[in-house]
């Protein structure tokens, strides 16, 4: 079941898309006919165990699937225009300034012998003509929001300096530095112990809520979905077998694999919930 928002507030719109990956023993379908909508400044989570399609749907949407991997069919429409119909040159002004992307491991996007600083004001002057002087204004003001007591010291820090906490909410910045309509942020969270996952979390609502920038939320964490989502998508072996209200969802979930998902979290009674229902909103 797919919600379907007012035409006047729909932001993204993915139609029908389809993403393979290749091998020797053949075609793997790693998304089948997804489809999905988002409004203006709504926080939408997919939902969905290792290897269910949602991170190729992530990089889909901004034409990041690499070989084997290809998209062989679907839409992605930006404000109406289909980002898949356009070339490398044309993405290139939609990357960060339109659409911003987190991605998992933030070591690994970022390069370990640049200073933080320096990376971010580039991201930013990749995008904007800005001095470097303002260049690094705004990575200052970017690193004061995500929460960092001291940002001229974290501008002179190397990645390998900080910790995989301190290296997400860097992430965070530089994505929001631009202040992208669309943040797409795929398992921020991954190897950040419980404490940390709920500050990154709860800085991302209030940096929504400020700039009012539309969220899409890739994980496996039904906990999380309930914390941070306006909407939920639940995705099984590459199809979309749910998509509602989070409360909606949660009450009275349809779908046979969203109640397995929701048995198995309810069922971890040795696990401290420390998610509350929607706490940060």
């Amino acid at each position: 079941m797919t919600i379907r928002e007012n035409d006047a507030n729909t932001l993204l719109r993915v139609n029908q898309l389809n993403v393979i990956y290749e091998n020797r023993r053949g075609m793997v379908h790693a998304v089948k006919d997804a489809s999905f909508e988002m409004g203006s400044g709504r926080v939408l989570c997919i939902v969905g165990e290792s290897g269910s399609g949602k991170s190729a749907i992530a990089l889909s949407l901004l034409k990041l699937i690499d070989p084997p991997g290809k998209i062989t069919n679907g839409q992605v429409l930006l404000d109406g225009e289909d980002l898949l119909s356009l070339s490398e040159q044309q993405l290139t002004r939609i990357r960060g300034k339109q659409m911003g992307m987190i991605f998992q491991n933030p070591s690994r996007s970022l390069n370990p012998v640049i200073k933080i600083g320096v990376q971010c004001a580039e991201t930013i002057r990749s995008h904007e003509k800005l001095s470097r002087v303002e260049a690094d204004e705004r990575t200052l003001d970017c690193l004061r929001e995500v929460g960092f007591a001291r940002p001229q010291e974290t501008m002179n820090r190397f990645p390998y300096q900080l910790s995989g906490g301190m290296l997400q909410r860097v992430m965070i910045a530089m994505a929001l530095s631009l202040k992208p309509r669309l943040l797409i942020a795929d398992e921020p969270t991954t190897a950040l112990d419980v404490t940390v996952q709920a500050q990154v979390m709860s800085r991302l609502l209030q940096l929504k809520k400020r700039w009012n920038t539309s969220i899409l939320l890739i994980t496996h964490d039904l906990s999380i979905a309930a914390q941070m989502a306006d909407e939920v998508a639940v995705i099984h072996a590459g199809i979309i077998v749910e998509h509602r209200k989070t409360l909606d969802l949660f009450q009275d979930p349809h779908h046979p694999y969203t109640k397995k998902l929701l048995r198995n979290v309810r069922g971890e009674s040795n696990k401290e919930m420390t998610y509350e229902w929607n706490c940060c909103k």
